[in-house]
């Protein structure tokens, strides 16, 4: 069955409403709104988290009008179960009912109640999810037509979605992340965003695990979904985006039905299918017939938040049901056989991997993943499981139940310190909320040359663009330091000006820039590209291999890392080695600048009794410091356990800093002398402090040599890593300056030889730090600010 919506013809459609727009303006004008009336909608029905702020305002206010306008015999019976107050939005009384409204609440658009009378309104816009695809403004999408029709539709249908989107008065989002995202996508001030959580996710995060997975089983069998004996079952959810019409690759075949079937039988689990609600009949009719394929239709379930927490594996594609069910801690696999056609025609608003950390690309590899994930794989489930808490943590900046009760009292103070119902389309902005917000203005009105920084994709402000970052403020004090951030809380170095990713002030920024400086994948083009530069710092020597480097590389890979590399206009690195290697696995012709790290300036520089200061550690104490990287397969070397022992092995006395990859670190609660460091932002500083470093394949035992650090190396794996996963620059075990341990029983005897037989590894260790650290002597980023004016990258200081 074909979707019943597509965007061109949503479009046609809003662009012929036009005239009834401006007829319906004169009544939005003359007639007084009131506080005490409210009206909800949403294309969903009862869902969304219009319905769980419909109960705090009816809660809240018992003598206030509260309406909810209904488009369909569905959410009319939803509305009449309910009990709630309800006309049809077309209608005359939809229409009055709108036009009196002191307050409208919506889920998807001013379609969600009379679009004719919301004019005037204050306007709360919740949203059906978290962008992973570029929406609204953002994306081409959007704006499609469908036909040949003139220019001037199109930029008339552009001036009714901007128009639209000035309306808001009030957007709730759950993070900051999530908050520069809609800021770009609906074109608002920052302002008019509130960081309250999301009404809709009340469902996955109040009460506790239990009572959680209890009230999503009522409600599926409520629905006629699960029988009785279906609720010991394990349960397996499909939860895929829709494609504006285009056929879906992800409807499975007959066989792959019925293999699917078979892994439902195997795992005693039940599997779920929830299309989205434009794109359900061609998996109704897949399924049919098979007794563990079951239907969750919208229309038996109109809000999916309310199962996910009986679910115990989400498999999904580009959906936003992912994020919230990250809320819910249990298994996500990624399932995108159309990644390239569908980034062509809709994009992300980040590299799919960097969200997902790998995907299927068949129904087949979705089963081989649930088997691992639900079977007997611990080391598999917990990398899962611990790359899950990781997404959640991305997304969410609020944990806490309570989103309806924040939105409300947000309403209703905004509403008061404006001293008016409605303060969308005039632009009358409150405070800002966040740092990077109250910044915006005054950074952009400042003048002089601007260099824009970006580290680890925005999470911090760290690495080597911080390094370059300290040399710049002080050899050219005229260039203005700005940096991109993912969410508020991301402390920028002083003198910095901190702009949220997506918002105006962030594109008016890159706009202006005169160069960009990156340590990982420049996600978006630079507006300019004749006239911006761009400085490609990387994160670290490769001992791994990278990129095309990497063993099966796919061609639209291949093609992807190509269209990047094309973007640099310079590349740093830390040795002739590094160089030649980043160089070979990126396909790059470019310059390669040998001037060092300098995010080890400040290493180089300072002192160990500095250093421990500044982490509040004892001068006279051992320290060792663990840093190990990540497995494409997700398996976990060291747990919780693993490391308390790990700890107690090494002695009293002994403090041991955790420094690892938010994918390896599953399972750690902490023990006694364990200092967890993973979100300390200086790696440098964590260097200085340690006696010691314990290591696997990780770029920081490059680092460690800049300051002769001894180096334990625990590569249990070493043979699968090397041989299967990821592929080596180096013998690593002919070049190792330190002993390579395999079991961990072991690594405290390592750790003594080090420390007490320097000697023995001395000669190993010149080598390595001739051959991988010699230009990181402290003096790197000023190299690296003489290079850029050298070469163009930065206007002659005045």
């Amino acid at each position: 069955m074909a979707t019943r919506f597509t965007f061109a013809g949503g479009n046609l459609s809003k662009l012929a409403r036009l005239p009834l727009y401006v007829l319906a303006r004169p009544a939005q004008w003359l007639t007084p709104r009131s506080r005490r009336e409210w009206v909800f909608g949403s294309g969903a029905g009862l869902s969304q988290g219009a319905w769980e702020l419909w109960q705090e305002v009816s809660k809240r206010e018992p003598r206030s009008r509260i309406t909810w306008l209904v488009s369909t015999e569905a959410q009319a019976e939803q509305a009449t179960d309910a009990g709630v107050d309800f006309v049809e939005k077309e209608s005359w009384a939809g229409f009055w009912r709108t036009l009196r409204a002191g307050t409208v609440v919506v889920t998807h658009g001013l379609g969600d109640v009379n679009r004719y009378g919301s004019g005037g309104a204050f306007l709360v816009q919740l949203w059906h999810g978290i962008p992973l695809k570029r929406i609204h403004l953002d994306s081409p999408a959007t704006f499609a037509l469908g036909g040949r029709l003139p220019a001037v539709a199109g930029r008339l249908l552009r001036g009714m979605y901007r128009l639209s989107t000035r309306a808001i008065s009030l957007f709730p989002v759950p993070s900051q992340l999530v908050g520069s995202r809609i800021a770009s996508a609906f074109g608002l001030d920052p302002s008019r965003i509130a960081v309250t959580g999301d009404p809709r996710d009340e469902a996955l995060v109040a009460g506790d695990a239990a009572s959680r997975r209890a009230a999503a089983l009522r409600v599926l069998v409520g629905a006629g979904v699960l029988a009785g004996e279906d609720r010991e079952r394990s349960l397996i959810l499909f939860a895929p985006t829709w494609r504006d019409g285009e056929e879906d690759p992800t409807v499975p075949t007959a066989a792959e039905c019925d293999a699917l079937q078979a892994l439902a039988e195997r795992l005693d689990a039940l599997i779920l299918f929830r299309p989205h609600p434009l794109g359900v009949g061609a998996y109704r009719k897949a399924i049919a017939g098979a007794s563990r394929l079951r239907m969750v239709s919208s229309e038996a379930v109109a809000d999916v938040n309310a199962v996910l927490g009986a679910v115990d594996a989400l498999v999904t594609d580009y959906s936003s049901v992912a994020l919230d069910y990250s809320l819910s801690g249990g298994h996500i696999v990624w399932f995108a056989p159309d990644r390239v056609s569908y980034e062509a025609s809709r994009g992300l608003y980040e590299d799919y991997s960097l969200t997902t950390g790998g995907h299927e690309e068949d129904w087949a590899g979705v089963a081989t993943r649930l088997r691992l994930l639900l079977g007997a794989d611990a080391p598999a489930a917990a990398a899962s499981l611990a790359a899950t808490r990781a997404l959640r943590d991305r997304f969410f900046d609020v944990l806490e139940p309570g989103a309806p009760a924040r939105v409300y009292e947000e309403i209703l103070a905004r509403r008061t310190r404006r001293g008016t119902v409605h303060d969308g389309a005039r632009g009358r902005g409150g405070a800002p909320s966040s740092r990077a917000g109250e910044a915006a203005a005054a950074a952009v009105s400042q003048a002089g040359p601007t260099v824009f920084f970006e580290s680890f994709y925005g999470r911090r402000a760290n690495d080597n663009p911080a390094g370059i970052d300290t040399a710049l403020a002080r050899l050219r004090p005229d260039v203005r330091r700005v940096w991109s951030v993912a969410k508020d809380g991301v402390d920028v170095p002083a003198g910095g000006i901190a702009v949220l990713e997506g918002s105006p002030a962030w594109a008016e920024e890159r706009r202006r820039a005169t160069a960009f400086v990156v340590n990982d994948w420049l996600r978006t083009p630079v507006p300019r590209p004749r006239e911006q530069w761009v400085l490609q710092t990387w994160h670290g020597t490769p001992l791994k291999r990278l990129a095309l480097g990497r063993p099966n590389v796919r061609l639209r890979t291949r093609a992807a890392i190509l269209k990047q590399t094309r973007r640099w206009d310079a590349l740093l690195s830390q040795s002739p080695f590094c160089g030649a290697v980043l160089a070979g696995d990126y396909a790059y012709r470019g310059p390669v600048w040998d001037t060092g790290y300098p995010r080890n300036d400040e290493m180089v520089r300072s002192t160990k009794e500095v250093a421990r200061a500044a982490l509040g550690l004892d001068p006279g104490a051992r320290v060792v410091l663990y840093a190990p990287t990540w497995r494409d397969d997700g398996s976990v070397v060291l747990d919780g356990a693993g490391l308390a022992r790990l700890c107690a092995s090494l002695g009293a006395g002994t403090t041991l800093l955790v420094r690892a990859h938010s994918r390896v670190t599953a399972g750690f609660e902490g023990a006694e002398g364990v200092l967890d460091v993973s979100e300390h932002g200086d790696l440098g500083g964590l260097l200085r402090a340690s006696d010691a470093l314990i290591t696997d394949y990780s770029s920081v035992m490059f680092d460690a040599a800049a300051i002769s650090l001894p180096l334990v190396f625990f590569v249990p794996d070493l043979e699968a890593y090397r041989d299967e996963q990821r592929g080596f620059t180096f013998d690593l075990e002919a070049q190792a300056p330190g002993p390579l341990v395999r079991e961990s029983g072991e690594l405290a005897a390592a750790v003594d030889e080090v420390l007490g037989q320097p000697e023995r590894f001395a000669s190993a260790y010149d080598a390595w730090r001739a051959s991988y650290t010699p230009w990181d002597d402290g003096g790197a980023g000023e190299r690296v600010v003489r290079r850029m004016e050298a070469e163009g990258f930065l206007p002659p200081a005045a």
